[in-house]
Formats: structure tokens, C-alpha cells, sequence
């Protein structure tokens, strides 16, 4: 057997004995398992494509693996440390504090859907009868990435963007706990949908996969807390759904790939597969950073640092070192190629130690500041495993909406034990 293939092979193995070891222990599927297993199917896709390549063949090593398999273990933790069976009681913050947040994200939302309902009629037209425009679409869309913070009169566009991904656990959080209240959850029901047929519309493959992972992370994550016939209606929902997309995602892979050699299915294997395998040959071998350029773009430029604006002035900048994100190479090696494989596992060992703190289950209670946190993970991890850091850039921004609305459900949290010992008292 070819080393590199053999390699490969290790790299799955260690993915399959993982799995196998989790399920033995916590003998249920949950979203640890569901992390753990998109990591072997992405591993498994990666085996698919190396062995369909008819070109020159990169070579593969071992180190790059075990580093990416370390890497991903560490970031994971607070996940494969969550135990769904563990939780007897979900302590619901104050109601005016989700309809607090659910209200202003409507208003947002609703501000925006005309413009984008506007743009979405024509370009999903467009993608449907011809062939060619979702690759001018998706051109169009590259061009024009740069950081979205000049208008900052448009707060409405700039919440909406933020918090468009928090807001699909509130879906999912009303059709567990308050299935009666249709009219939020129709709302925001009807917010998601746009969100993922608009991002098709301006050619966004990625931003669509990006999207559509994030609700099927949600799903995995408040699915200990639906009832069987909630579960039911939500797959049946979500096929329904997944397959029209699938339609409109099919005649833009189709724009994309039908005139190159690998073909659409190499294309779509391509996409899935190539995170892995760009990671062992490239990362670990690049001898200079970006110093944050890419995963803390934004960050840097609100703390006052001259930093490029969008991803092709990046790239630019950047255009000496061996790989861009023009490919994927995962968030780890995202990561690697922003500080270092050193730094890298620093942040990821202190990441993973805050969360596996502040996710903890204790006294069976689970809060929604740690369902947010539990959540937030997730979305890296999995959106991640095969793409890049998808909180780069002016999506920085999602990451400030995340620990906003933590800290402000963690406030509630501390208030709501107040009040009760003031009662008990």
C-alpha cells in the first residue's frame, strides 16, 4: 500500500476507534457523537478524493494527522464532555429577556427580507434556467468581501447579519419549550429560510453549507429537549427543506464544476475532502503567520490596527506563503497558518478549558448562557472540520453576538438564583 494512502487510512482509523470508544461510554447518539462523526465522514470523503485524483498526487505524511486529530480532540472537549442524559432540568431565563432579544432580531430581520427577497427571486431564477451564472454570481460575491463596518448607520443590517446564526437555537428553543407560540416561531422560522436561500442567490455555496450545518447543529443540540413527535416533524421539515435546496445547490455545483475535469461528483468529493489532505501538505511545513489577519481581521481593525480589508486584500498581502484560504484547509489549520502550530494549541487548550467550565452540567441543570456557549462549539467544530474559521473576517462580529447574548443570559442566570434564595429566605 502507498504510504500516503496508508497515512490516510491511519488518520480514519483513529477517527472510527474514537467514535467507537465515545459510543461504548456514553451508549446514546448525541451531539458528541454527531461531532465525532462528521469528523470520520469528512476524513472518510478526504480518502474518496485522494484516491480519485489523476494528477500528481500530493504526499502525504503521518506528524500533519496526529497534529489535526490532537488539535481537533482539544477543541472538542467541552462537547465530548456534554452529556444530554445528565440533564433532568432546563432552567428558563426571564421571559422578557427572549423576547427582548427575539423582538429586536424580527424588527431587524424584517427590515432587511425585502431587499434580499428582491435579490433572491432573481438570482435563484437565474441559478435554475442558467447554467453559467452561478459562477458569475459567485465571482461577483468574492470581489465584493470586504469588511461591512463602513455603514454602521446600517445597524440593522449589521445585528441581523450578527446574531442570524444565535438566532436559530431561539427557534429551536420555542419549538421545544412553547410549540403554542406559532407566531415567534413562524417568524423565525421564516428569517432562517431567507437567510439560506438568499445566500444562494448572490452564489454563496459555502455560506449556504455554512448555514444549513449551523441549523443541523442546533437541531443535534436541543434535540435531547423535543418530544418524539416534534423529532418526527422536524426530519420530515428538514428533508422537505434540504431538498430544495439540494435542487438550487445542485445547478450552482453544477455552474461551478460541470466544465471542469474532476466533474461535478469530484467537484462536490473536492469541496468536502480537500480540508485534510491541504492541511498535511501545506500547514505545518508554512514558515510564516498572518498574525491574526484572517481569524481576528475585525477585531484587530476595531482595536485600532492597520489590517487588510476582505479576503482578496489578504491574500495579497499574504500572497508569499505556500496556501491561502482560496482553499480550504480546515479551522485548525486556519488557526496554524494565523499564529503557528505552537500558539494554536495554546489557544485551543485554553478555549477548551473555559468552555469545558462554563458548559458543565451541575445538579442536572443546563441555562441557556450555557446552551449558547455549548452551541457556539459546535458551529466551529463542525462548519470547521472540513472548511476553515468561519468566523473570520467581518463575521468576527457573530463571535461578539455570541458572547453578547451570553453574557446577557448569565446576568439573567445570576438573577434568577437570586430571587430565589431572596423567596427561600
Amino acid at each position: 500500500m502507498d504510504t500516503s494512502v496508508l497515512n490516510l487510512f491511519v488518520y480514519i482509523t483513529l477517527w472510527l476507534i474514537t467514535l467507537i470508544i465515545h459510543q461504548k461510554k456514553k451508549k446514546y447518539f448525541g451531539a458528541s457523537s454527531f461531532v465525532l462523526a462528521s469528523f470520520l465522514v469528512y476524513s472518510i470523503i478526504s480518502f474518496v478524493w485522494y484516491n480519485s485524483i489523476s494528477y500528481s498526487k500530493p504526499k502525504l505524511t503521518l506528524f500533519p494527522f496526529v497534529y489535526l486529530y490532537v488539535a481537533l480532540i482539544i477543541a472538542c472537549m467541552p462537547i465530548l464532555k456534554y452529556n444530554e442524559k445528565k440533564i433532568s432540568h432546563f432552567v428558563h431565563p426571564s421571559k422578557h429577556f427572549v423576547y427582548g432579544f427575539v423582538l429586536i432580531y424580527v424588527i431587524c430581520a424584517l427590515v432587511q427580507i425585502p431587499g434580499i427577497i428582491g435579490n433572491m427571486s432573481n438570482g435563484i431564477t437565474a441559478l435554475l434556467v442558467n447554467s453559467d451564472m452561478g459562477a458569475e454570481m459567485y465571482n461577483e460575491l468574492n470581489k465584493s468581501s470586504t469588511r461591512a463596518l463602513g455603514g454602521i448607520s446600517n445597524i440593522f443590517a449589521i445585528f441581523y447579519n450578527s446574531f442570524s446564526d444565535v438566532s436559530i437555537i431561539f427557534f429551536f428553543y420555542f419549538w421545544a419549550f412553547y410549540p403554542k407560540m406559532k407566531k415567534i416561531i413562524l417568524l423565525l422560522s421564516f428569517c432562517l429560510v431567507v437567510q439560506i436561500l438568499g445566500s444562494i442567490s448572490m452564489g454563496g455555496r459555502t455560506e449556504t453549507t455554512m448555514k444549513i450545518l449551523s441549523v443541523i447543529v442546533a437541531f443535534v443540540t436541543m434535540r435531547h429537549f423535543l418530544s418524539e413527535k416534534q423529532r418526527r416533524l422536524s426530519y420530515i421539515c428538514g428533508a422537505i427543506f434540504i431538498g430544495f435546496v439540494v435542487l438550487l445547490f445542485a445547478s450552482l455545483t453544477i455552474s461551478r464544476f460541470s466544465e471542469r475535469s474532476e466533474g461535478i461528483e469530484g467537484g462536490t468529493f473536492y469541496y468536502v475532502g480537500q480540508g485534510n489532505l491541504n492541511f498535511n501538505t501545506h500547514v505545518l511545513s508554512e514558515t510564516h503567520v498572518r498574525n491574526g489577519d484572517r481569524t481576528a481581521n475585525t477585531f484587530k481593525y476595531l482595536l485600532g490596527f492597520d489590517v487588510p480589508n476582505g479576503i482578496q486584500t489578504t491574500r495579497l498581502k499574504y500572497g508569499y506563503m505556500k496556501i491561502d484560504d482560496s482553499i480550504f484547509s480546515t479551522f485548525v489549520g486556519d488557526f496554524v497558518l494565523d499564529y503557528g502550530p505552537i500558539i494554536t494549541i495554546i489557544l485551543f487548550v485554553l478555549f477548551s478549558t473555559l468552555f469545558c467550565h462554563i458548559t458543565r452540567i451541575r445538579s442536572g441543570k443546563i441555562y441557556m448562557h450555557q446552551l449558547i456557549a455549548l452551541y457556539f462549539c459546535m458551529c466551529v467544530v463542525t462548519q470547521g472540520g472540513f472548511y476553515l474559521f468561519n468566523y473570520s473576517f467581518s463575521r468576527n462580529l457573530t463571535i461578539l453576538a455570541f458572547f453578547i447574548l451570553y453574557i446577557y443570559f448569565y446576568i439573567d442566570s445570576r438573577a434568577l438564583m437570586s430571587d430565589k434564595r431572596t423567596k427561600t429566605l
